[in-house]
């Protein structure tokens, strides 16, 4: 998907505010993951899990964590479990079959909960599904957090600047 196509879907609702711009940064992502909890987490909990996957996977790899680029989705299934997405890009080596098995590792001695890590694939459009639009509550106009996006510091520096 390029650019105009996500800049159209951010005008009409579709996307995160700030797709467009990260868009426009041309990020190679590498991987695409989710991710689950054996058992029902407060939201504060998974991101402390989700940022110690990040911190152990950039060890791994030698880098600083602020190094790897990164975008997190929250959502709940439909029964109501709690689950996570993520883009990641920054690391040391092409992304192989053992990358993969490092982080679904790592996740499991995190958290206890599954994984499912692929190669990044353009074509399925994971930077756009990562992205979509919070909700909003009927109640009020802040964002319901079972859907909310995270994104890493290193990303937030690059468009601010």
């Amino acid at each position: 998907m390029d650019s105009e196509e996500v800049f159209e879907m951010c005008r009409r609702g579709l996307l995160h505010p700030e797709a467009y711009s990260i868009c426009r940064l041309n990020i190679a992502w590498e991987v695409f993951g989710s991710l689950t909890f054996p058992r029902p987490l407060r939201y504060s909990r998974r991101c402390k899990m989700f940022l110690h996957l990040i911190r152990s996977i950039a060890a791994l790899h030698r880098l600083h964590f602020s190094e790897l680029r990164w975008i997190l989705r929250h959502e709940q299934h439909r029964s109501g479990d709690p689950h996570l997405h993520f883009v990641l890009e920054g690391l040391s080596e092409p992304t192989s079959p053992s990358i993969n098995r490092q982080i679904k590792n790592e996740w499991m001695r995190i958290s206890g909960g599954l994984s499912h890590i692929k190669a990044y694939n353009s074509s399925k459009n994971g930077f756009v599904y990562t992205m979509k639009a919070p909700r909003v509550t009927s109640n009020s106009s802040l964002w319901d957090t079972s859907t909310e996006v995270e994104i890493s510091h290193s990303i937030q520096r690059q468009f601010a600047s």
